[in-house]
Order: C-alpha cells, then sequence, then structure tokens
C-alpha cells in the first residue's frame, strides 16, 4: 500500500494565513461518520469538529485551488477528481476511531485520501495504520497521502486508519479525497 508524507509542502506564511481566516470561519459543526453511503450521522467513534469547502473563507478557497493542482501534480492524479475539501478541529482527548475512507457503496470511491497538518499538538493525535501498525505523527505543514483502493478497485484492507486522540494542545488539519473518476 502506498502511504507518503511530505513535510514542509506548504510555506509557513500560507499555514499561517490560513489559520487565521479558519479560526474566524463560521459553520464548524460537529464531524460525522457515513454508513455505507447512507447518509451522515454523529457518532462517539469521531469526535471532532468539521469546517467543510462550502464554508470556507473566500482566501482560503483561493489558496486551495492552487494547492489542488500542486497536490495533484505530486501524486499523478487529476485535481478535477478532489472531492472537497474539509477543515477537521481536534481538541483534547477528540479523536476519529478506526474507520477507511472510501463510501462502501458509493459508485466513485475516494481512491487516495490527503491530509495537510496546519496545526500539531503537542502530544498524540497521529495518523494510525493498525495493519501496518504505521504511525504518521502531524507535524505542521506535513502533507500525508494514502491510497484507499487496490489496484481493480476494491477496498485495500491496509487503508484502515484512526486519527488517534490529542492527548495535549489541538489539532487542525485539511483533508480531502481522490474519486476514482
Amino acid at each position: 500500500m502506498y502511504v507518503n508524507h511530505w513535510d514542509n509542502a506548504i510555506r509557513e506564511a500560507d499555514r499561517v494565513a490560513i489559520l487565521q481566516s479558519l479560526g474566524t470561519a463560521t459553520g464548524w459543526q460537529r464531524s460525522t461518520v457515513t454508513h455505507n453511503g447512507q447518509g451522515s450521522y454523529a457518532n462517539d467513534n469521531r469526535t471532532s469538529l468539521t469546517l467543510f469547502q462550502s464554508a470556507m473563507p473566500p482566501d482560503v478557497l483561493e489558496y486551495l485551488r492552487g494547492l489542488n493542482k500542486w497536490i495533484g501534480h505530486l501524486v499523478g492524479r487529476d485535481p478535477r477528481r478532489l472531492e472537497g475539501w474539509q477543515a477537521i478541529s481536534y481538541a483534547l482527548n477528540q479523536e476519529f476511531q478506526a474507520h477507511m475512507d472510501p463510501v462502501a457503496k458509493a459508485e466513485n470511491k475516494r481512491d487516495m485520501t490527503v491530509l495537510l497538518t496546519l496545526q500539531q499538538p503537542i502530544d498524540g493525535g497521529e495518523t494510525y495504520f493498525p495493519k501496518l501498525q504505521y504511525a504518521v505523527h502531524p507535524v505542521e505543514r506535513r502533507l500525508l497521502v494514502w491510497e484507499n483502493l487496490q489496484p481493480d478497485g476494491s477496498l485495500n484492507p491496509h487503508s484502515l486508519h484512526a486519527g488517534l486522540p490529542v492527548r495535549k494542545g489541538h489539532k487542525l488539519v485539511l483533508v480531502n479525497w481522490f474519486l476514482q473518476r
């Protein structure tokens, strides 16, 4: 399975500007989960807050348009296949327990996950792949990418991952997904 990360993926000044803009955004809501593509609902497996791309400030949206092109080039995917950004905020003890990103019954599954850390916690908050026994620490400006599907389009069991609890501090990430088509 393909899991990779790039440090210093964005400029520090851009990270700070995005954090400031997201900090003033309204529209943050309790994060939800989806089960078999049957709608989303709040669940104790996911305790973070989410801000959807549609509620992000215009300056952030403008920045993300350029970021989409760069990430698409970096991973060899068409940026038009990106689903849409979400900002995810994890406070103390918040987490997203082990899950898989593709919507199991969707016709157009999430082929690849892209996660950019904007604010790292003091302790905790790793992205953990239990089947690989591999943890990636959330480092500011780190871009983490992994494949969710096998070459034949079936779910890759090794893409099972969790956002471990933040033990001290606060974690803020941007996440997006490349769709199959």
